[in-house]
Order: C-alpha cells, then structure tokens, then sequence
C-alpha cells in the first residue's frame, strides 16, 4: 500500500505494513494494534448479526465492537467485502472515521471511533474494519419494539435525537431501528455512519431520511405480528422532531 500519510483525527497514528495500513487512536492504544483486527486472537464477548457481523472483543483494557465492511444489495453475491481503491482518504473507512470522530466532537450521541483497517489486494481493490469503544447496555430501537410499547414522550426524544443531527447537516445513509440504540437509561443513541455525509441543512433531505426510518419501522410491523408501533408513536417522534427543529 505504501506509507499512507493523509491527514485524521488528532492524536491518531498509523502502523503500516507490507499492504496493510492500521489507524487508531493513540490517546487509548498502543502499538502494535494488528491483533485487534486478527479473527481468533482476541476474546469476543459478544457478536451482533446484520450487514457486516460486529464483534465485541476486550482490548488494552477497552471495550470495542469490530464492524467489517460487507457490501449489501444486488452487488453483495458478486463482490462480497471488496471494495474499488480510488485512494486512502476516499475509502470508506477513513471517511466513517473522520465523520464520526467529529459527531463525538460535537458531543452527538454516537460510539467514539478509536481504529480503522484497510487492507489492499490485487492492485484495485480493499477491505477494511472500522473499530468503535462499546456503548453500555444498549438495545436496538427494533428489538424494543417487539417486546415493549415505548411511552409517547420516550418517541419525542427519539424524534428530538434525530432533529439534534439534521441541524448539523448530518445525513445517516442507513437510518433505520437497527441504528437506532436504546440505553438502560432510555438516551437515544446512532450507529453505522458508512456512507453518511455531513450535508447543509435542508428540509427536503431531512424529510427523506425521515421517510426511510419510517419504511424501516412499517417493513418491521408486517414481519412481526406483535410489533409495538402505531401511527400514534410516529406523530410523537414527528412532535419531538419539530419541537427541535421547527
């Protein structure tokens, strides 16, 4: 891959090697980070199913959650987890990192990047990691609702969670009640940035990405007869969005 010297967050570092380049936050780790990402060398406390397996592994005394980057859709049968190279800071990786490094700046509700993984093979394409610190005792929005009817006030602070992001022209590619995070204390947290941008605020935009939280939640309730989701809950996040961001 060659020395890889592109501009990161502060206070991060790069380990490179042969084709293989490892970014991390050298204010929690140290060298060498290469076992982080090692399938089989660290202990996994836990996994999490979806596109691209998590793993939840302990690490120099952190916990981190290890998401590998799988492509999904129509292109996932024929290229799996590789990935075009069009150059370090393009790949998606590096951007995640640099995103999501500035959402925690701005103290969003988000996990704190703390390494990344490319790896490059065959001259054109990657794949790559992307490793976050754990977030306590937290469920998706979507397995809460198949057990639990969240009171009206707990969907206007999701709403209001959701309004605190678009003011900052933040664009979540994948919003949906997967990436939607529910802690012991019922604060609302986002997950999985891949591919999300930093926008100037618009309402058209904002809305779509509403409208696709909304097609996530009305999919979940046809596949699960017993789904805790009204029309009721949706007017009350659209409450707690506009009382936000009118």
């Amino acid at each position: 891959m060659g020395v890889v010297t592109q501009q990161l967050p502060d206070n991060w570092r790069l380990q490179n090697r042969y084709d293989t380049t490892i970014a991390f936050d050298g204010t929690l780790f140290s060298t060498p980070l290469t076992p982080l990402f090692a399938s089989g060398s660290q202990e996994v406390i836990a996994t999490a199913s979806g596109r691209g397996s998590a793993r939840f592994i302990r690490f120099q005394e952190q916990i981190v959650v290890v998401r590998h980057y799988l492509r999904g859709g129509g292109m996932a049968p024929l290229l799996g987890d590789n990935y075009l190279y069009t150059g370090w800071q393009r790949s998606r990786p590096v951007r995640e990192v640099n995103l999501l490094h500035q959402l925690w700046r701005w103290a969003l509700p988000v996990p704190r990047p703390v390494a990344l993984q490319l790896v490059r093979h065959h001259a054109l394409w990657w794949r790559g990691d992307l490793a976050t610190l754990a977030l306590p005792e937290v469920t998706p929005l979507l397995d809460h609702l198949c057990t639990t009817t969240l009171a009206d006030e707990l969907w206007r602070e999701i709403g209001a969670t959701l309004a605190r992001f678009h003011r900052r022209g933040v664009y979540h590619a994948d919003l949906n009640g997967r990436n939607i995070l529910l802690d012991s204390e019922q604060k609302i947290w986002l997950i999985d940035f891949d591919r999300g941008q930093l926008r100037r605020p618009a309402r058209r935009w904002q809305q779509a990405n509403l409208q696709r939280l909304l097609r996530s939640l009305l999919k979940w309730q046809r596949q699960q007869p017993d789904f805790r989701f009204t029309p009721k809950h949706w007017q009350a996040l659209l409450e707690g969005y506009q009382r936000e961001l009118p």
